[in-house]
């Protein structure tokens, strides 16, 4: 089973050709032109066969970094077929024992042109008709030599331009793992892919399940309520999936999460448009009454450079209040399963029949809303003030040694705080939706 990938072919075509090579039980071998050593991902594969050589090591490098990267499980061979006596063979002697980046992976340098000069003049001494052709062996051997020299030169270049303290300081490897384990916890949550089905059905995009493998179709061909979805041409389909190990073998995957600019366009309808502002629900209770559910959003706006948002990130503050106006601190409601929705025409003579008292309940949980906020506000102009005398100091420190830092940074500086704490002294939470819960 043999799949091809060059210039000639559709795009698409590569596509499909690609993700046929990536299943497990899809094609065994992928023929490629030199276009499939630039920006695709093989990190499944564990055999690599070069039928020619490149004359530029960085060309080299792309090819063997499609196998050599993020999601390689396992070391994988590289096969370079040769004909002895040949420049090829001095090439290949040449990037195997001059470069070693066969062995390990070629960080780059500028040889320069008199390198590749010696190199060129060790592949013509190979040609039969050279002058050089009975010293080819010596004449490789030297050229080898002189690399390899020159490869120690950059390598401790390389080394002696490291800042230690930069790479000792770049990473904790107690919040790598902290990370690593919230973005597994993430993958492994139904949540999202719960939400944005149910977004896909509600604003009319056909999401179709391609394969067992988590492959999935998204196309808009019968839109409602809005006219674009962002991240989808209007006349186009896109191929998508939710699983992480799935986007990074199928490259032409859209690889869905909360980042990804359909998930974030989902989210602004869903946030901006008026429907779900106001609803109501029946919870199964021995208890009788009806409990109002207001969620405000709390959310800063400044300008990103100032660095508000990480003080105060946008997050939303409920508020339950009796329709006597009585505040509970706390509300154990069930899951959505629990929740059964009132019939249409009973929402309107519902809401009708409550209108009176959703006035001063609204102001009752503006209120309680606004405390809640000013202790949240306080905690982030907390935050800001340290995060702020922390640099203010290290920067001032740094001054002392060094004239480069000037008065300027040291105002900019105070600057940015100054403007960070007007925008938080001025962020107010806002009501954005109502729910109405029927106990009985």
């Amino acid at each position: 089973r043999l799949a091809m990938f060059h210039e000639e072919m559709e795009i698409v075509e590569r596509d499909r050709q690609a993700a046929w090579f990536a299943e497990a039980d899809g094609a065994r071998v992928l023929l490629c032109s030199e276009l499939g050593g630039e920006g695709r991902n093989f990190q499944f594969c564990q055999d690599l066969f070069l039928f020619d050589l490149p004359l530029h090591p960085d060309s080299l490098e792309q090819r063997i970094g499609r196998l050599d990267r993020i999601g390689q499980a396992s070391s994988f061979s590289i096969h370079v077929p040769y004909v002895q006596d040949t420049p090829e063979e001095a090439l290949l002697e040449w990037y195997s024992q001059g470069l070693g980046i066969f062995g390990s992976a070629w960080n780059g340098g500028d040889f320069g042109a008199q390198i590749h000069k010696e190199c060129l003049s060790g592949m013509r001494a190979f040609l039969p008709g050279s002058s050089d052709h009975d010293r080819r062996t010596k004449k490789l051997a030297a050229m080898v030599k002189d690399t390899q020299a020159k490869v120690d030169e950059i390598q401790t270049r390389q080394k002696e331009g490291t800042d230690i303290l930069i790479d000792i300081n770049s990473f904790d490897p107690e919040k790598g793992k902290k990370i690593a384990g919230r973005l597994k916890a993430f993958d492994s949550d139904n949540r999202f892919y719960s939400f944005m089905e149910l977004a896909f059905d509600y604003f009319g995009i056909e999401s179709t399940k391609l394969d067992e493998k988590g492959t999935r179709k998204l196309s808009h061909h019968s839109m409602s309520f809005v006219e674009n979805f962002p991240g989808l041409e209007r006349d186009g389909e896109v191929a998508a999936t939710y699983k992480r190990d799935q986007a990074l073998i199928r490259q032409e995957l859209k690889f869905l999460t909360i980042e990804h600019t359909i998930a974030q366009g989902a989210i602004s309808l869903v946030l901006d448009g008026e429907v779900g502002k106001a609803s109501a629900g029946i919870i199964a209770s021995k208890q009788e009454g009806i409990i109002f559910e207001l969620l405000y959003a709390l959310q800063v706006s400044a300008p990103n450079h100032l660095g508000v948002q990480s003080d105060l990130p946008s997050q939303p503050i409920q508020i339950f209040v009796k329709i006597d106006g009585e505040i509970l601190e706390s509300f154990a409601k069930p899951g959505w399963q629990g929740i059964k929705p009132v019939q249409p025409q009973m929402k309107l003579a519902l809401l009708e029949k409550l209108k009176p008292s959703l006035t001063k309940i609204v102001e009752i949980a503006a209120t309680r809303a606004e405390e809640k906020a000013t202790k949240l506000i306080e905690a982030a102009s907390k935050h800001r003030k340290e995060s702020y005398e922390r640099e203010y100091a290290r920067t001032l420190e740094l001054s002392k040694i060094n004239s480069l830092i000037s008065e300027e940074e040291l105002t900019a500086i105070q600057i940015k705080y100054d403007e960070g704490v007007a925008a938080l002294s001025k962020t107010h939470p806002r009501l954005d939706a109502v729910r109405v819960l029927i106990l009985g």
